[in-house]
């Protein structure tokens, strides 16, 4: 669980807890069962969305206004299993994501947050200015904490939808296996009611950059023992992931030829059961 604290000093902060299955702090993660930033009087840090990825990483995404400016931008944290910060993620395991609306001082706040079957991370939510221009936003960040400017026209890497109206947010974002990008909000046009909004997108993923999870019970063939039923073709190409999890008790079985290509990679989870009845080729 996640959320954000502010002390009587008016000082604020993301934090996150993981708690046992009896409701209990687990003092295995962060400091006592406790991940917190550092704390802040120069801005206000407000958490709003929390997503556990396939490898058992926390990403946190919030926003963090400037009073004096009159703005936020977008703050996305990614911590390992552990509560500790992931460095491999923009070098400290923190990235910081803003751009104006209309030439503006913006607020931008981010209201929910998805993986791509790539790893990269879509962030979604809405803004408004001082001028009281509103527009929903979705931004891609890169699986190194790098914002992927190739999402907008403009190289930005901000993609707005402004209708010109009142009220413009997204809510929520899902990603389903074959790579389609469902958003859901609400927008207004001026001197109507609200209505809600539903899109999709398409962005294929490059196939280097999909994991596949068998977290099911027996074949290996059997695409419902595969995560959103995505089963990993025969050649796995370099950069692709498997990562055996099966479900509680259960076995991975290899019933066919695998072959795991240089740069390709196979993870067996701790207390995982893999049987290879099948061929494996790991590498050349």
């Amino acid at each position: 669980m996640g959320g954000y604290v502010v002390d009587g000093a008016n000082q604020s902060g993301f934090f996150c807890a993981r708690l046992q299955t009896n409701g209990a702090v687990d003092n295995t993660f962060g400091v006592n069962g406790i991940y917190r930033t550092p704390t802040s009087t120069a801005n206000f840090l407000e958490l709003n969305s929390v997503v556990i990825t396939h490898n058992n990483k926390i990403l946190l995404a919030g926003h963090v206004s400037n009073p004096s400016n009159l703005s936020s931008s977008v703050r996305v944290i990614r911590l390992m299993p552990n509560g500790a910060a992931d460095n491999s993620f923009n070098g400290n395991g923190s990235g910081t994501y803003y751009k104006n609306l209309s030439h503006d001082s913006t607020f931008v706040i981010p209201n929910a947050l998805a993986v791509h079957p790539d790893s990269s991370i879509y962030v979604v939510g809405g803004s408004f200015n001082n001028s009281g221009s509103y527009s929903q936003f979705i931004i891609r960040i890169k699986q190194n904490g790098v914002l992927d400017s190739t999402i907008s026209t403009e190289g930005s890497g901000w993609y707005y939808s402004n209708q010109g109206g009142l009220n413009a947010m997204l809510n929520d974002i899902v990603i389903d296996a074959d790579s389609t990008i469902f958003v859901g909000g609400a927008e207004e046009s001026i001197g109507t009611n609200n209505d809600l909004l539903l899109a999709a997108y398409k962005r294929l993923p490059d196939i280097a950059g999909i994991t596949y999870i068998f977290n099911g019970n027996g074949l290996w063939t059997d695409a419902a023992n595969w995560q959103s039923n995505l089963v990993p073709p025969t050649n796995l190409p370099n950069g692709a992931t498997i990562i055996i999890a099966p479900a509680l008790n259960g076995t991975a079985i290899l019933n066919v030829p695998q072959t795991i290509e240089p740069g390709g990679r196979i993870v067996v989870n701790n207390n995982a059961a893999m049987q290879v009845e099948g061929n494996l080729k790991i590498g050349n």
